[in-house]
């Protein structure tokens, strides 16, 4: 029994989810009133069409986050390391950067009078989300990118190329919907690849001892 409890220890690891939560719920409802808020813009979200379908890929990541998470934590322990390095540490450099730069846009079209599916889902989003801050860089692209290297470098998925494929062009219509949708700028996306590039160097590419732990 204690030995069971000692090899699921890394579990713990997932508490640090509500404290993150929590914070980016105060950011969420002070942002706009706090100093130095910013509005994020560029000439390019301006040729950006609204494609409300692709709320699907935008709402079929938290399936996505949740299975990796899943997947990680209870059948590749030292996958489940990397994966947490990786997401925890962009989480908190958005959730921090977002608290010293307040940010967010007025982009969002008015769907008052929205009559297709897509653009009522949309809307739901947007009410449930009124404040559309704590945008810069998206955390929507980054944990997709997390779960989608892991996958990656997992040594048992990597093996099944269509997977990893098709991981990869799920991750870029994540990406695609977030600015389609109306819920980040162009700049977020790219300040997103910005920090999971760095990211990747520092978890995938260098050799850590505690993030080689499996057993």
């Amino acid at each position: 029994m204690r030995t069971k409890i000692k090899d699921n220890l890394h579990v713990l690891w997932l508490l640090f989810w509500p404290a993150q939560i929590i914070w980016y719920a105060i950011l969420e409802e002070n942002a706009r009133e706090m100093p130095r808020f910013f509005t994020v813009h560029s000439f390019l979200d301006d040729f950006i069409p609204f494609v409300p379908s692709f709320v699907i890929f935008y709402l079929l990541w938290y399936v996505y986050i949740a299975g990796g998470m899943l997947y990680f934590t209870f059948i590749e322990k030292e996958g489940f390391y990397r994966l947490i390095a990786f997401m925890y540490t962009e989480i908190f450099l958005c959730l921090l950067f977002c608290t010293i730069f307040p940010n967010g846009h007025n982009m969002r079209p008015d769907l008052s009078g929205a009559t297709d599916i897509f653009s009522r889902i949309v809307k739901l989003i947007y009410d449930a989300d009124p404040h559309c801050v704590t945008i810069m860089p998206s955390m929507h692209v980054m944990n997709a990118t997390a779960v989608t290297l892991a996958v990656t470098k997992s040594k048992c998925l990597s093996m099944r190329k269509w997977l990893v494929r098709g991981c990869w062009l799920f991750n870029i219509l994540v990406a695609m919907s977030t600015v389609l949708i109306k819920q980040h700028s162009f700049l977020d996306v790219l300040a997103a690849v910005v920090v999971c590039l760095i990211l990747y160097v520092l978890v995938y590419r260098t050799n850590f001892p505690v993030l080689s732990k499996n057993k």
